[in-house]
C-alpha cells in the first residue's frame, strides 16, 4: 500500500499545479468564464476523490521489509563487482556504515533498483558510476551518480512517470520501475541532472527505531535459522512465488530461503508457466495480481493442465480482500499477508508439502500394484 500512497502524493502534486494554472487562466479570462468554472469544479472533485482514496488506503495494513544495514552491505559488495563486469562499466562503491541499524529495505528490491539505475546510466553513455550510502538520523540515503549525457529540465520533470526519454528512443520505464519500487518500500526518490555532465538518483529509506519491532525481526531471523538447520519437509524444496510486487517477492524470498527452501520468483504469469515446466516446483505461492494478468485468470490455465494441477497452490491475501471473491479460486490454502505470522506460514507450507509427498507415495504404490497385477 506504500506504493499507492506514493502515487496519491504524486497525483496531489499534479493537482496543485493544475490549481495554479487555473488561477492564472481565471485572471486572464475571468472567474465567471464557463470553462474556468468547469475546470475548477473538476479539480475540486478530483481532490475529494483523492482524499477518500488516501483515507481508505491508510486503513490497510502492509508488511514492509526490515533488514540490518550491515547485512545488506555484506551481501552487496560482491554483487556490485558482478554488475560492474556485466554492464562493462566502472563502479565506485562507498559504504562506510559500521553501525547496526534497521531499514525498510531488502536485498532483492535493492538489487533490482541498482540494476535499473546502472542500466539507465549505461544507456546514457556513462563510463563511471558512484554508489554511495549515507546513514542519516531518520533514514538511509543512497546516492547513485553517473557521468552520462544528463537530462534537460523538461525531461527531468517527467522522469519516473514513464515518459519518453530525452533521446526519444526509450520510454522512461526504467525510472518508472525505480520510482514504483522505492515508493512500495515506503521510501522516496528524486533525480537531479545537468546536461553533458551526468545524473544523480537520490533514494531515501526509513530507519526503524522501534525496539519492539526490531527485536521481533531479530527473533524471526533466529527462528528461521533454527528451522533451516533442522530436518523439515521444506528443506531443499523448490517454491515458486508469483506476484506483481517486487517488494513482496523480496519478503517471501528472504523468509523462504531462511527456512531452507529454494525460492524462485516471478512477476509475470506467462513467464511463471515456463518456470513451472522448467523447474517443477513443489509448491506455488501467488498474490492477487501479476504484471500481465490476475492470478484468477492464471489459475484457470494452470488447473486445466493435469500435471500442473497436482502442485499445491497457496494464495496470499490482505485484510482488504473480499472473502466471497476468494471462493472462485481453486487453491489448497490461503495465507493472510497483512499478519505475516512466520510460524503459521511455515506450518501451512510444511503440511501441504508433507501431504503432497504422501499422495505421491500412494500414487507410486498404486502404479507398482497395477504393474504387478497386469503382469
Amino acid at each position: 500500500m506504500e506504493n499507492l500512497k506514493g502515487i496519491i502524493h504524486d497525483i496531489a502534486n499534479k493537482l496543485a499545479i493544475s490549481k495554479a494554472i487555473n488561477r492564472n487562466l481565471s485572471n486572464l479570462l475571468g472567474k465567471d468564464h464557463k470553462d474556468i468554472i468547469r475546470l475548477k469544479s473538476s479539480i475540486e472533485e478530483s481532490v475529494k476523490l483523492l482524499s477518500l482514496l488516501k483515507e481508505k488506503s491508510s486503513t490497510v495494513k502492509r508488511k514492509l521489509p526490515l533488514e540490518n544495514i550491515l547485512t545488506i552491505k555484506e551481501n552487496e559488495f560482491f554483487k556490485i563487482q558482478s554488475l560492474s563486469s556485466l554492464y562493462d562499466i566502472e563502479i565506485e562503491y562507498r559504504n562506510d556504515i559500521e553501525t547496526d541499524a534497521w531499514v525498510n529495505l531488502n536485498s532483492y528490491s535493492n538489487d533490482r533498483i541498482l540494476c535499473n539505475c546502472i542500466e539507465n546510466a549505461k544507456n546514457a553513455g556513462a563510463t563511471r558510476i558512484l554508489i554511495e550510502y549515507k546513514l542519516k538520523e531518520s533514514h538511509l540515503q543512497l546516492n547513485i551518480k553517473d557521468n552520462g549525457a544528463g537530462m534537460n529540465r523538461d525531461v527531468l520533470e517527467r522522469i519516473g512517470f514513464g515518459y519518453t526519454s530525452q533521446d526519444g528512443e526509450g520510454h522512461g520505464q526504467g525510472t518508472q520501475v525505480i520510482r514504483s519500487m522505492v515508493q512500495e518500500l515506503g521510501g522516496s526518490v528524486e533525480w537531479s541532472s545537468i546536461e553533458d555532465l551526468g545524473t544523480c538518483c537520490k533514494l531515501k529509506y526509513k530507519l526503524e527505531n522501534d525496539l519492539e519491532v526490531i527485536n521481533q525481526r531479530i527473533k524471526i531471523i533466529s527462528e528461521s535459522e533454527k528451522i533451516n538447520h533442522s530436518s523439515t519437509a521444506i528443506s531443499g524444496k523448490k517454491i515458486l512465488v508469483v506476484s506483481k510486487s517486487p517488494m513482496e517477492l523480496g519478503i517471501w524470498k528472504d523468509f523462504l530461503n531462511g527456512i531452507g527452501a529454494n525460492t524462485i520468483t516471478c512477476e509475470y504469469g506467462d513467464a511463471a508457466l515456463n518456470l513451472i515446466y522448467r523447474d517443477s516446483p513443489h509448491c506455488i505461492l501467488i498474490g492477487k495480481e501479476f504484471k500481465d494478468m490476475s492470478s484468477l485468470e492464471w489459475l484457470k490455465i494452470v488447473n486445466s493442465e493435469s500435471s500442473y494441477n497436482k502442485i499445491p497452490k497457496i494464495l496470499y491475501i490482505t485484510e482488504s480482500d473480499d472473502i466471497e471473491e476468494l471462493n472462485k479460486y481453486q487453491i489448497e490454502d490461503i495465507i493472510n499477508y497483512s499478519h505475516f505470522d512466520d510460524k503459521k506460514i511455515f506450518e501451512k507450507i510444511e503440511c501441504l508439502l508433507k501431504k503432497k509427498k504422501s499422495n505421491s507415495e500412494i500414487e507410486s504404490q498404486d502404479y507398482q500394484f497395477k504393474e504387478l497385477t497386469s503382469a
